[in-house]
C-alpha cells in the first residue's frame, strides 16, 4: 500500500495545459476516484501517477519518497483500463500470470514457480474465475475479461491499483455488479485504489473521497455525501446529484437573520434558510440552487408553477420536467404512481433549508440545514 502526494503538478501538451497546479493527498489504504466532464484532465492525472506522462511542473511521492522520474516498472503500480488489453492467443492463467513471468524470467527457482501458480489461482478465487483458467478471451463475456483484467493487476501485489474508466464497456446491469466486486476487493485487499470515471454515479459509490475535476483543476475533495451536501460552487453543484440540480437566476429583495427573500421573477417570492447573511444585500444578483428530490408537486400553494413537458419513469420514482419561465425545464421527483401528466400545470413547494445559493462568482453560500457550511481548500 502507499500513500500519494501530488504537490504543484501540472501538464502541458504544446500549449494546452491537461493538468494545472493539482495538490492532492490521497492515503494509504484509500479507494478515491477522480471525477469530471470529459477533457478535464483526469486520465492524465492517472497517467502522471503511473509514470505513463512525464509531469511538466511539480512532484508526485509515493509514502514521501520522490518518483517523479522513476519509471511505472520501479513505482509499483498495476493499471486496468477500458479496453482490458488481453492476449487473445493467451487462456486466462497465462493472461494474468504474463506478468509474473516476465519479472521471473531470469530465475529458475522452483519455489517462485509454485509462488506464482498460488497468486494466479487466488486471485481467480477472488475473482470467481477459477473455472475460466483455460479458456482464452474471445470465449469471455466482456465482464468475465474485465475480471481478468483486473486479477492480472491483483497478482502483481502492487502498492497502488489504478483504474481507468474500467467499466464503461459493460451493459448497465455489469456495471452494477463490478461495483459491488471492486469495493469487496477494496475492503479485502486493503491496497490503494484511484479510479477515474465520468459517471458520477460509479464516483458516489465507490468512493472513500471523490476528486471532482474541471479543466485541468481540483474543484472539490471529499466524502460523497459531504460533495452532495456541501458543493464548493456552481460547478460541483450541477455535477454530483443525478438528475442535476436545477439552477435559477434570483434577486435577494430582503435579508434577516438567518433567511433571504428572493425574487426570480416567475412566481410567488422564496424564503431560502441561510446560516449567515454577511455577504448578502438587498438587490445582490445570486442563483437558487433546488435538487428535484427536495421538490413536490402540490395543491396550488407552492411558489412556483409550471407545465409539465416531460415525465421520466424510472420504476420506483418518477421526475417531472416542468417549463418554468425561460430558463431550463425545472426537474421535479415524484412517486412513481404519480397523477402528473403532460400538459398539465403544476405547482411546487420549495422547502426554505433545502434551498442552496451561489453568489456571482459561483460560491456557495452558508446554508443552514447541515450547519455552517466551511471552505474545503483546494490545490
Amino acid at each position: 500500500m502507499a500513500a500519494i502526494s501530488m504537490h504543484a503538478v501540472g501538464k502541458t501538451f504544446g500549449k494546452t495545459a491537461a493538468v494545472s497546479n493539482v495538490a492532492l493527498d490521497i492515503h494509504d489504504g484509500e479507494f478515491a476516484v477522480f471525477v469530471g466532464p470529459s477533457g478535464c484532465g483526469k486520465s492524465t492525472l492517472l497517467r502522471l501517477i503511473a509514470g505513463l506522462e512525464d509531469v511538466s511542473s511539480g512532484s508526485i511521492a509515493f509514502d514521501g519518497q520522490d518518483v517523479t522520474e522513476q519509471a511505472p516498472s520501479e513505482r509499483g503500480v498495476a493499471m486496468v483500463f477500458q479496453s482490458y488489453a488481453l492476449y487473445p492467443h493467451m487462456n486466462v492463467y497465462d493472461n494474468m500470470a504474463f506478468g509474473l513471468k516476465l519479472a521471473q524470467s531470469n530465475n529458475t527457482n522452483k519455489t517462485d514457480r509454485q509462488g506464482m501458480d498460488q497468486r494466479v489461482r487466488e486471485t481467480a478465487r477472488i475473482l470467481q474465475i477459477e473455472h475460466l483458467l483455460a479458456r482464452k478471451p474471445r470465449e469471455l463475456s466482456g465482464g468475465q475479461r474485465q475480471r481478468v483484467a483486473i486479477g492480472r493487476a491483483i497478482v502483481r501485489q502492487p502498492r497502488v491499483f489504478l483504474f481507468d474508466e474500467p467499466l464503461s464497456n459493460l451493459d448497465a446491469a455489469l456495471r452494477v455488479q463490478m461495483r459491488i466486486e471492486l469495493k469487496r476487493l477494496h475492503r479485502e485487499l486493503g491496497t490503494t485504489m484511484i479510479y477515474v470515471t465520468h459517471d458520477q454515479v460509479e464516483a458516489m459509490t465507490l468512493a472513500d473521497r471523490i476528486v471532482v475535476l474541471n479543466e485541468g483543476r481540483v474543484e472539490q475533495i471529499g466524502a460523497p455525501l459531504e460533495l452532495y451536501h456541501h458543493p464548493r460552487n456552481l460547478f460541483v453543484a450541477g455535477f454530483i446529484g443525478s438528475p442535476k440540480m436545477n439552477f435559477m437566476s434570483a434577486i435577494v429583495t430582503a435579508c434577516d437573520a438567518q433567511q433571504v427573500t428572493l425574487d426570480l421573477g416567475i412566481g410567488r417570492p422564496i424564503i431560502a434558510a441561510v446560516a449567515d447573511t454577511a455577504d448578502l444585500k438587498t438587490g445582490a444578483k445570486v442563483t437558487l440552487g433546488l435538487r428535484p428530490e427536495h421538490l413536490t408537486d402540490t395543491s396550488g400553494e407552492g411558489q412556483l408553477e409550471g407545465e409539465v413537458i416531460a415525465l421520466e419513469h424510472l420504476g420506483s420514482e418518477t421526475y417531472a420536467y416542468l417549463a418554468c419561465g425561460n430558463g431550463e425545464p425545472l426537474v421535479i421527483k415524484s412517486a412513481a404512481d404519480t397523477a402528473i401528466k403532460v400538459g398539465q400545470r403544476v405547482s411546487v413547494a420549495v422547502p426554505p433549508q433545502k434551498c442552496y445559493l451561489f453568489d456571482e462568482t459561483g460560491m456557495a453560500l452558508a446554508r443552514r440545514d447541515f450547519g455552517e457550511w466551511n471552505v474545503i481548500e483546494v490545490g
